[in-house]
């Protein structure tokens, strides 16, 4: 694929790219210092997924780890400064499967805390309700995935429907009879409530499923799924694949159409805007015979595979793997596990794009002479380096904390609002000059593992991130500006709603609510549609239809909405009146409702663009 295009864009962002780490810089082993035992005696073949989340929302890690054979499920509270303490006997996590996979974090019933998911071989799977405290009950039965005698290894979190509640895809392998076994697609009905859609979605792939991910490729709004297949080559196994998502419930198997179906053994995978050109790339981790990197042609609209172009194939046996920005350049870099061969840590050079350099070995990461599968990225100690920790099975786990004296930073915690309440789906680009780093807040991703939730972004030598641009899994668009470095914020989703649906004759109000936008001003209107909107001349759209309604409703002194347009109040919060005619024929009639919020520093000094809001006369 031609990289003129990815040049140019490095080569302006040149300024804010730091020199590689200084000599005597690296990753060091803190797991004892900072109180984690995970024993070597229960660790397991094939690895187990450890979980980072902050479950009890007091701002920093904590980490679930499941070890098995009916084992308690270890639990271990961050206290700050990086600091445990093992609250295993009171968290309420029950005995683990005999064989855990996959552990994962969401807020699957939108109450504000992180639920966990686990994944088990033949036996059920686990769902831990969180009561907010970093408390957890286990609901697989009664909340529908529990999913008995499945061989579950991979789980990923993702609004494939975006309805605001998160859905869950599960990764299985083999049956005990020791044939293919169908994945699972679990719609959450709402509450966190969920059924098996698998056959109506089409998404039932039969390989032997390790890595399964939510995964918008083309980047319209709608979770795709990306499935990734050990021994792809055997007679009547699955390559690998994509599902596309056709927005109706179901999806069409495309991965001939864009270049993701090899033939492989795929173990994890991985996807971010490696090279800041916007598109999203993938990282498929293999045997010997080589890793993948399928990088996103946006001329094609597919992809094109071109690990051996990056010197990154590395041809060793491959588990999990993580894109993560070590030393907070602005640019993704790239962590690999090797099972009894050391770690690979391949930094992107940037600028000029060329072949990536393995700095595993100067960084200390490279941790080679022990089995290890399993990987779990985070920065436990919130010192604005990531953090990485190794569970290995026959030894003792390893935490490497990050020692590196790199550049800025910025942490994105997201809340949806509209969306569902942990923003997993959302895109959120961070700009810096004239380099824009984009990544998808996703779970599932990397071998078995959760991950840290909150979207980490170096900033080179950047004081402040010039713009962050916010595309919710709703759909809505939000732009903030101007947030300092070295810090975490907490980005909260704009919403609108109706007060109430009307009745002909009868006023309401719509509410305009957004947190983070003060006292500024914002524009409502109404259509009759909302079936394609119409665009902004910077790519974002206004989510209902320009039609006569909307010419009507956005004039002040109409009948309908005789003062569209307002101020926010100190809170954020600003509200319109709407009157239905009174006519009785429009009772049954659907209209939408739009809002942008005005800033004179975003873009067309429109900062958030919220809808459509469906409002039915009554």
């Amino acid at each position: 694929m031609p990289l003129t295009g990815r040049v140019i864009l490095a080569l302006a962002g040149a300024a804010l790219l730091l020199s590689a780490p200084a000599p005597g810089q690296a990753y060091q082993d803190a797991a004892t210092a900072a109180g984690i035992a995970i024993p070597a005696s229960l660790a397991s073949y094939l690895g187990r997924g450890a979980c980072w989340g902050d479950f009890d929302n007091d701002g920093d890690q904590d980490l679930v780890f499941p070890v098995g054979g009916g084992l308690p499920i270890l639990y271990y509270r961050n206290n700050g400064g990086g600091m445990f303490t093992d609250l295993t006997g009171t968290a309420g996590l029950d005995a683990s499967p005999t064989t855990p996979h996959a552990c994962i974090a969401g807020d699957i019933d939108n109450d504000g805390d992180l639920d966990v998911f686990l994944a088990a071989q033949y036996g059920s799977n686990h769902l831990y309700i969180n009561d907010g405290t970093g408390a957890f009950t286990n609901e697989a039965a009664a909340r529908g995935v529990d999913a008995l005698l499945t061989n579950a290894f991979s789980a990923s979190f993702g609004d494939y429907d975006r309805d605001g509640w998160v859905d869950l895809y599960v990764g299985n392998y083999v049956s005990a009879a020791g044939s293919g076994e169908a994945n699972q697609l679990f719609r959450n009905i709402g509450s966190g409530y969920f059924v098996d859609v698998t056959a109506t979605a089409g998404v039932g792939n039969t390989g032997l499923c390790f890595t399964g991910v939510f995964h918008d490729y083309d980047d319209d709004g709608w979770p795709d799924i990306f499935v990734g297949n050990d021994k792809g080559w055997y007679p009547g196994q699955q390559p690998d694949t994509t599902y596309m998502n056709n927005r109706n419930g179901t999806f069409t198997n495309v991965g001939v159409a864009i270049n993701t179906q090899f033939a492989i053994g795929a173990m994890g995978s991985d996807f971010t805007d490696a090279f800041n050109d916007g598109g999203w790339d993938i990282f498929v981790s293999n045997t010997s015979a080589g890793h993948l990197f399928h990088v996103w042609n946006p001329n094609t609209l597919q992809y094109d595979e071109l690990a051996v172009n990056y010197g990154v194939q590395a041809n060793i046996d491959g588990w999990a793997v993580n894109w993560m920005d070590y030393d907070n350049d602005g640019w993704q870099d790239l962590h690999i596990v090797h099972a009894s061969l050391p770690n690979f840590m391949y930094r992107n050079p940037g600028p000029g794009g060329g072949a990536w350099t393995n700095m595993a070995p100067s960084l200390g990461c490279d941790i080679g002479g022990s089995i290890k599968y399993v990987s779990a990225i985070a920065d436990y100690d919130n010192d604005g380096n990531i953090d990485i920790l190794l569970p290995r099975p026959g030894n003792t786990a390893i935490l490497l904390r990050n020692t590196l004296n790199g550049g800025s930073w910025i942490r994105i915690a997201l809340q949806g609002t509209t969306s569902n309440r942990s923003g997993i789906g959302a895109r959120v680009s961070v700009t810096v000059g004239n380099v824009t780093t984009s990544q998808a807040l996703r779970t599932g991703h990397g071998y078995l593992s959760g991950h840290d939730l909150r979207l980490h972004y170096g900033l080179g030598t950047a004081t402040v991130a010039d713009e962050v641009r916010i595309t919710w899994p709703s759909g809505q668009t939000q732009i903030v500006n101007g947030l300092a470095a070295n810090q975490d914020h907490l980005i909260i989703e704009p919403s609108l709603a109706a007060s109430a649906m009307p009745i002909p004759g009868v006023t309401i109000n719509l509410l305009v609510n957004s947190p983070m936008e003060p006292s500024a001003p914002f524009f409502t209107g109404v259509a009759g549609s909302a079936t394609t909107g119409f665009p902004l001349s910077d790519g974002r759209f206004v989510p209902i239809d320009m039609d006569a309604l909307f010419g009507l409703t956005t004039t002040p002194g109409n009948f309908i909405m005789p003062a569209p347009n307002g101020t926010l109040d100190v809170t954020g919060f600003g509200s319109i009146a709407l009157t239905v005619p009174p006519i009785p024929s429009l009772t049954g009639l659907t209209v939408y409702a739009a809002a942008a919020i005005g800033n004179p520093s975003a873009p067309l000094g429109v900062s958030s663009i919220l809808g459509p809001t469906p409002i039915t006369v009554q």
